[in-house]
Parts: structure tokens; C-alpha cells; sequence
């Protein structure tokens, strides 16, 4: 069982569990995570996580026991990155937007448990930039 579990509970009171889904944030189970992880861990020294929260995958890579393979993760929120964690040495975490200011480098192995955010809770600045972004990628504007 994974040590993060308990800090993945979610919250009993409504407003600590409304602030998390101001920002996003829904924790991937640990066996889910530990899957995951198991999965792209196959052929690869580096596992990028765009939206890290409290180390999930993290943990599952460390459970894997696999020494060769380090792990790179961005967050938006600084609370999270503040875990125990993050101190180990084959783990980078940075304090970064992936979509508004993403790593200039491609990954061979990406773990993803996305922020999933209601449209009417993102800024009219940010879904400016994502239908802009959108449009540069798929060449399509709406």
C-alpha cells in the first residue's frame, strides 16, 4: 500500500474539498498510479509528470524499484511540491505551468493525471490562451 495514501484522502469539509477543485486537483489511486507508471517505466531513463500533485507517480516509480529511471514533474501549486517526497535526489519537481510554459525537450515516457478544471472556473485571460493554443495546434478556430 502506498505511503501517499493517507495525503490523498479527500477532505470530509466542503470548502477544503472546494478549493481543491478550484485548482484541479484529483488524486490518481495508488494502484492506479502504480499501473501507470509500470507501464511507461518499460525502455526509459526519464519519466515526465506535467502535473505532479503530492507525488502519486512519484511513489509508484520509487515502489517499482527501478534506480535507473529519474523523474521530472511540473506543478502549478507550491503547496504540493512541498511533500517529503520531492527531497529525493533521482526526482526534479518545478514550480511551472506546463501548458503556459512547457519544458523545451520531448520525453520518451509521460504520466498524466491531469487537472481537470470547469470551464466556468478558469479566468477569461487562460481560455483566451487555450483557444489560441488550440488553434496554433490543430489549425482550427472556433
Amino acid at each position: 500500500m502506498s505511503g501517499l495514501k493517507a495525503h490523498q484522502k479527500l477532505p470530509a469539509d466542503w470548502n477544503e474539498r472546494e478549493k481543491l477543485r478550484d485548482k484541479g486537483q484529483f488524486w490518481t489511486p495508488y494502484w492506479v498510479a502504480e499501473a501507470m507508471v509500470s507501464y511507461v517505466a518499460q525502455d526509459t531513463e526519464l519519466i515526465f509528470d506535467p502535473a505532479t500533485g503530492r507525488g502519486a507517480f512519484f511513489d509508484a516509480l520509487i515502489k517499482l524499484n527501478r534506480p535507473n529511471i529519474s523523474y521530472f514533474g511540473t506543478d502549478v501549486d507550491p503547496e504540493v511540491l512541498t511533500e517529503d517526497i520531492y527531497s529525493n535526489s533521482s526526482c526534479r519537481v518545478e514550480l511551472r505551468d506546463f501548458i503556459k510554459n512547457p519544458p523545451q525537450r520531448k520525453f520518451k515516457a509521460i504520466v498524466a493525471n491531469p487537472p481537470y478544471i470547469r470551464h466556468h472556473r478558469i479566468d477569461k485571460e487562460t481560455k483566451i490562451f487555450l483557444r489560441k493554443l488550440c488553434a496554433s495546434i490543430t489549425g482550427f478556430c472556433n
